[in-house]
C-alpha cells in the first residue's frame, strides 16, 4: 500500500488540471475543479454541526475483505467531512476483524450494476456480519468503484454520496 502515493481529492483535481492542459481544455478543467471545491466547502460547512462517525470502507474480494483507509479517495473525503476511518496496517481483514471493528457506517464498494451491488450487500445477511451495528441501523451504503478510484470528474458526486451516507 505504501508504495503508491495517496489518492486524495487534491490529486484528483490535479489530474483534471493536467488533462485540461494536455488537451487544451484548461477552462473546462478549471470549471470542474471549481465545482469540486464548491461542493466540498458546502458539505464541510454542513458537516461542522454533525457528530463524527466511525466508518469502514470495504470491498469483498472472494474470501477477502479489502479495506479502503485514509490514503484512498473515500478515506480522504470522510476525513474532510469531519468523520474518521477505521484503518488497518494491512490491506485485507477477516470477517472477524470487521465484526470486532463494529463501524457505525460501512461504505461497501462494488463493481458493475445492480446485480453486483445486491451480491455485495448479501455478505451482510448472515452471521457474523449480520450483527454489525451498521447493518442493524441500516447504514450500509453501496458505492460504485468509479466513485472512489480515479473518480476525476465524478469527485464532486463522490463527495455528495459520502456526505449523504455519513449524515443524512
Amino acid at each position: 500500500m505504501d508504495r503508491f502515493r495517496a489518492c486524495i481529492v487534491d490529486g484528483e483535481m490535479n489530474f483534471i488540471r493536467n488533462m485540461g492542459a494536455i488537451f487544451d481544455k484548461e477552462e473546462t478543467a478549471a470549471q470542474v475543479i471549481d465545482e469540486i471545491e464548491s461542493v466540498l466547502r458546502e458539505l464541510q460547512k454542513k458537516a461542522k454541526g454533525e457528530r463524527p462517525v466511525r466508518v469502514l470502507t470495504i470491498e469483498f474480494m472472494g474470501d477477502k475483505i479489502e479495506v479502503f483507509g485514509d490514503k484512498l479517495l473515500s478515506g480522504d473525503i470522510i476525513k474532510r467531512l469531519g468523520s474518521f476511518n477505521i484503518n488497518y496496517e494491512v490491506p485485507f481483514i477477516s470477517a472477524e476483524e470487521l465484526r470486532e471493528a463494529d463501524p457505525e457506517v460501512v461504505f461497501l464498494i462494488y463493481h458493475g450494476g445492480d446485480t453486483d451491488r445486491e451480491f455485495a450487500k448479501g455478505y451482510f445477511k448472515e452471521a457474523p456480519l449480520f450483527h454489525l451495528r451498521a447493518v442493524q441501523t441500516k447504514r450500509i451504503y453501496p458505492l460504485e468503484y468509479r466513485y472512489i478510484c480515479a473518480a476525476n470528474v465524478k469527485t464532486g458526486e463522490s463527495i455528495k454520496a459520502i456526505y449523504k451516507g455519513l449524515y443524512e
